[in-house]
């Protein structure tokens, strides 16, 4: 009964709000520039491992809720990255980036709302005609 409901009318708004949460949450540590220093704050390889898991779950989400809700976590990823770049940037006066960074930051940040689309588009694309009476 509620995987039909679900089917009809999609996820509700505390749904994607949730969704949209945890993709900001994965893709703040996803933000390799979070080093001060000779000592890290935040291991280069380990941002590898949330920008992975931020993607699987954008990805997630675009195919189980939908095209609106993936765009939606996606720029939550996007959000996320971003706002944890400038708060490196705002609390470290000696912050420095470079232009290669910065690039690399906006183009997975943006990969993010594109991986949110695709999957829901896709799917309604390619799926099947429904028989309705």
């Amino acid at each position: 009964m509620g995987r039909h409901y679900r089917e009809i009318y999609g996820f509700g708004t505390a749904f994607k709000f949730l969704f949209a949460a945890v993709a900001f949450l994965l893709a703040v540590p996803s933000v390799p520039v979070l080093v001060v220093g000779p000592e890290t704050v935040f291991p280069f390889t380990l941002s590898i491992v949330f920008v992975v898991a931020a993607a699987a779950w954008i990805l997630w989400v675009g195919v189980a809720a939908g095209t609106q809700a993936g765009i939606v976590a996606g720029v939550a990823g996007m959000v996320g990255r971003i706002s944890a770049l400038v708060a490196v940037a705002f609390r470290e006066s000696g912050a420095i980036t470079s232009a290669g960074g910065l690039g690399l930051l906006v183009a997975v940040s943006v990969l993010f709302v594109l991986l949110g689309w695709i999957p829901g588009t896709a799917k309604k694309t390619w799926s099947r005609p429904r028989g309705e009476l």
